[in-house]
């Protein structure tokens, strides 16, 4: 007879007590009192032991798939919730989001550290609980040092990639399903890279701006292995409109190499062609909020998602297909956005609160801002918004109104935006908690998220910034997503942002009424200027106007207007 050691045989009697306690409470009971704290271990893959504080939630589907080392490390060390593996039938998606506002709740009011995961968790299935990154000892935080290097960008085992929710399957490469630039320069194009590189068929990329010469060197791999490869490229960073802007040599390079690459601006005077997506194989879709520069991959903050979700995919390559046909080739005048409208997603498949929502919107149109003005709307708890800068009138009449019924709502601007654009002292002014971001080199860089965390429960992100240009004149894209797991990766994202971002100083308050009143002055001069621009050709043959409006206007105050 095999004897059995005294671990195996206290894990054997902590099982059966689990099995009788759980055959009464399959799916929810409460967990003692303690001090709220959260804390992960993935002893193997699939199963998880998470603790918290009093009130908890207890999820436990299926006794009979508990695993022992998961149990066994969770229990006798600390009351909590066990989450235990994978399939998960018995655990409704309301219990899961039950965890997942708890737990994202604990994280906003600071008080529980962030949750450190590893491995993949359910199977691809949602877990019950916002997995988020590493706590603050972690090498991972930035501890609010300016500025990186190369050394610290952690490999592909960094905790960050680790502690993603899931991972994505793209020809037997293995990507993440979100991205944050914290990891370190060229963490981000590093993936995009390899993506590109494992593509067989097709690559369809949107594009604001292009300077970045390993990118590009990519999609050149691309083209020349028989991958048919087009572009759409924001006209202006083509055809370049202000005095002293050149085309930059990875576009002129696209050019040259005789890449299928056309162009498209928005509508009015400033629309920007302001998507930064990819669709490669039409399997696979690349977005978020960063353009294909060196800045963007090494010192702003931005985030990036991958997607293997067909859906989403047909929605984009719907849009991105829409702007092809809207476009016109190097030498021609750029196609325009004027009269028409984007697809947009009409199935409604997002839940929030009982209300079905898109899983994408488009613009130029009313439809982006229309479903965030609707999530707002819905939200009953909090608003955790990172955007890039903020202009738009309805959104601040929503936020004003979502405030009076009690709802948090916290945020995180763009220094640079802030003390550059006179709208954004509304926020001040009208009393909302806010803090400004800037990238990893003061001064010189951005916080350039555009994301929004409503409820712990819906998260919203994309090109999109919340101005009236984004919503009239440019192309742009919103994503929802109600991913437990990854609304809780961007909420840990957003706490760690706020920890490293700052209060409204002085010198922030002064740059923004100088700002005012230089633009008051330069409405009074606009005003007074004579009838129409002259016309004048272009070396490359497009006619252009010398007296553009982007020249000594608004946007020139911003180092970062167009990103």
């Amino acid at each position: 007879m095999t004897m059995r050691s005294p671990s195996a045989i206290l894990v054997g009697i902590l099982r059966s007590f689990l099995t009788v306690l759980l055959a009464a409470q399959p799916c929810l009971a409460t967990v003692v009192r303690a001090p709220l704290r959260l804390r992960a271990e993935i002893p193997n893959a699939g199963s998880a032991a998470v603790t918290v504080g009093a009130g908890s939630t207890f999820f436990n589907p299926a006794p009979s798939e508990i695993v022992p080392s998961a149990a066994g490390a969770a229990l006798p060390s600390a009351p909590g919730i066990i989450l235990t593996p994978v399939a998960a039938p018995a655990a409704s998606p309301e219990l899961l989001q039950a965890a997942s506002r708890e737990l994202s709740e604990a994280l906003r009011k600071g008080e529980a550290s962030a949750v450190e995961t590893s491995g993949r968790h359910f199977d691809g299935l949602r877990p019950a609980v916002p997995l988020v990154a590493a706590p603050e000892d972690s090498g991972s935080e930035r501890s609010g040092k300016p500025g990186r290097t190369a050394d610290s960008a952690p490999a592909a085992a960094s905790t960050l990639a680790s502690a993603l929710p899931d991972t994505v399957k793209f020809h037997g490469l293995t990507l993440p399903a979100a991205q944050f630039s914290e990891e370190g320069p060229g963490w981000m194009s590093s993936k995009l890279i390899a993506a590109i590189d494992a593509t067989r068929e097709t690559l369809d990329l949107a594009l604001l701006e292009v300077m970045h010469k390993e990118l590009i060197e990519a999609v050149l791999r691309a083209r020349d292995r028989g991958v048919k490869v087009r572009v759409v490229m924001d006209s202006m960073h083509v055809y370049p409109e202000k005095p002293g802007q050149h085309r930059s040599v990875e576009i002129q390079r696209l050019i040259d190499e005789g890449i299928d690459m056309v162009m498209v601006r928005g509508r009015d005077k400033y629309g920007l062609m302001h998507n930064k997506f990819a669709i490669m194989d039409g399997r696979l879709l690349w977005s978020g909020s960063a353009n294909w520069s060196r800045a963007a991959d090494n010192v702003h903050k931005e985030n990036t998602t991958y997607s293997a979700d067909s859906h989403r995919i047909a929605g984009f390559q719907d849009v991105w297909d829409w702007m092809y046909g809207l476009s016109a080739p190097f030498g021609s005048p750029p196609g325009r956005a004027d009269g028409e409208a984007p697809p947009q997603d009409r199935t409604r498949p997002v839940d929030f609160h009982g209300v079905g929502m898109p899983s994408y919107a488009f613009g130029p149109s009313d439809e982006a801002e229309g479903w965030l003005l609707k999530a707002i709307s819905l939200a009953r708890t909090s608003i955790d918004v990172a955007m890039f800068s903020c202009t738009s009138s309805r959104i601040k009449a929503a936020l004003i109104e979502a405030r009076g019924r009690g709802v948090t709502i916290r945020f995180v601007f763009d220094k640079s935006q802030f003390r550059y654009l006179p709208p954004m002292m509304w926020f001040v002014d009208n009393g909302f908690d806010v803090k400004l971001g800037e990238g990893y080199r003061p001064g010189k860089s951005a916080m350039h998220h555009k994301f929004v965390i409503l409820d712990g429960e819906l998260l919203q992100n994309g090109s999109y910034n919340w101005t009236d240009g984004a919503r009239y004149n440019n192309f742009e894209n919103i994503q929802f997503f109600t991913e437990a797991a990854m609304v809780g990766l961007y909420s840990a994202a957003y706490e760690r942002l706020r920890k490293d971002s700052a209060d409204i100083s002085d010198d922030d308050l002064e740059a923004n009424r100088a700002a005012a009143s230089q633009r008051a002055a330069e409405d009074a001069a606009h005003e007074q200027r004579s009838q129409g621009p002259k016309p004048a050709v272009r070396k490359d043959g497009i006619t252009r106007s010398l007296g553009s409006p982007w020249a000594g206007r608004r946007f020139a105050l911003s180092p970062f207007r167009r990103s």
